[in-house]
């Protein structure tokens, strides 16, 4: 029976650093967690909104003209407070690269996602589209995967001229999904 408390005490010293860990994890994500701070849980295609308009109306689909788009229920934890302090202090140009093809199938639901946490958003492309903020860039190349390095200079090019109004420049293509908040 002394054997069997002996073997008991090595296997408990094994697993204590483990037991030490969860238990000082619990602690500091209780201490941290307690600011004060309104914490919410919304689903993705509530993450477009401001802070101030976030709602929770279950939606099931959106159609549009001939797309159905299912809503993806995913949740994320957005701490409100944070998110209105750095959406009024930090100055973020969010440049989406996208072509005429796609502006209404997926450039359209990056505008009504997370594209409005943006300071700023352009839409990068070969031609205008009234729907969305576009620049219209003069392209000596037809786009094309072979020619994108051509498209991205331009790009650069032309975001040059905010380099001082803005803290952060974020380069996205039209299927991307960011959440600005991290």
């Amino acid at each position: 029976s002394h054997t069997f408390i002996f073997i008991m005490f090595i296997e408990t010293r094994k697993f204590l650093p483990l037991f030490i860990g969860i238990i000082t994890g619990v602690i500091i994500i209780t201490l941290t967690s307690r600011n004060g701070s309104k914490i919410i849980l919304c689903s993705s295609n509530e993450l477009g909104k401001m802070p101030d308009d976030l709602n929770h109306k279950p939606g099931k689909y959106s159609k549009t003209k001939s797309y159905l788009v299912k809503k993806v229920k995913q949740t994320y934890f957005i701490n409100i407070d944070e998110a209105k302090k750095l959406y009024s202090s930090v100055r973020i140009l969010c440049y989406i690269n996208t072509i005429p093809k796609t502006h209404k199938t997926k450039a359209i639901y990056v505008k009504n996602t997370w594209a409005k946490r943006c300071t700023k958003y352009l839409f990068m492309s070969s031609a205008y589209d009234n729907e969305l903020p576009t620049v219209k860039l003069n392209l000596s190349y037809p786009e094309s995967r072979k020619h994108l390095w051509s498209k991205m200079r331009a790009i650069l090019r032309y975001v040059y001229q905010y380099r001082n109004d803005y803290d952060y420049f974020l380069k996205t293509d039209d299927d991307t999904f960011v959440v600005m908040e991290n």
